[in-house]
């Protein structure tokens, strides 16, 4: 309460947040200044299809589409969630659950131990070596209870990935649904298992998704972007 009310100016990288710190803030401008990404650096090289081939080789014996979850894998991510859905609600018969990146210990050891014969682990991976593991997910699946902006979600469209996300924080600034990716309520298991169905369907027009999901990094959420719009709340709230 403090820092907010005590700020010239506040800046929120989504448009959840933003309208949140409104709420709390008794006078001053709030802005929304969305993260960009240089979409540029996010294209698939031919040794990540080389690297992607081999990789699915070793570690996925049959035709199972695969559901990666990306980042450092804290609870707030939803990975309990996800793991619900794929122990109990069926999914671990038709795709495989990818986690990729940093996990407690604790889930790390309920996956090994309950869940071998749909999770596959990949280990905190270097920028440069991401694309190989985004290349191997048939989906990219973000179901955070709670979130901003996050990383994970600029990179996989800017791939072109499908999507399939919560509407916690940013993630609606940047998903129509069913245009260029797939939304679902925080914690709705019903709406979640919609969502993944629909982005697993292979009928379904997915390389269209795919494609106006870069269209909207590409276009709207850039470095120059997010500049701008820092430079603008930074402008406004000096008067100049």
């Amino acid at each position: 309460h403090f820092i907010l009310n005590e700020a010239d100016v506040v800046c929120a990288v989504s448009s959840e947040m933003a309208a949140r710190a409104r709420a709390l803030r008794k006078n001053g401008p709030v802005f929304h200044t969305p993260n960009g990404i240089a979409s540029g650096d996010w294209v698939y090289l031919e040794s990540d299809r080389i690297n992607a081939g081999k990789w699915k080789a070793e570690n996925l014996p049959d035709d199972r589409s695969v559901v990666g979850i990306f980042g450092q894998l804290k609870r707030k991510k939803g990975l309990d969630f996800a793991i619900s859905l794929f122990s109990s609600g069926g999914f671990g018969k038709m795709a495989y659950l990818m986690t990729v990146g940093d996990l407690p210990e604790t889930a790390m050891e309920r996956l090994n131990a309950e869940h071998s014969s749909f999770w596959r682990g990949v280990p905190f991976q270097s920028r440069e070596s991401l694309p190989v593991y985004y290349l191997l997910a048939d989906v990219v699946f973000i179901p955070s209870y709670y979130d901003g902006t996050p990383n994970v979600l600029l990179e996989a469209m800017a791939l072109g990935k499908v999507v399939v996300a919560s509407s916690a924080g940013g993630m609606p600034d940047l998903i129509e649904h069913g245009v260029n990716g797939f939304l679902f309520a925080p914690g709705d298991q019903r709406g979640a298992v919609s969502a993944l169905e629909m982005a697993l369907r292979k009928d379904a027009n997915l390389a269209d998704i795919g494609a106006n999901a870069r269209k909207t990094v590409v276009e709207k959420f850039t470095p120059s972007h997010e500049v701008d719009v820092i430079e603008n709340a930074l402008r406004t709230a000096v008067g100049n």
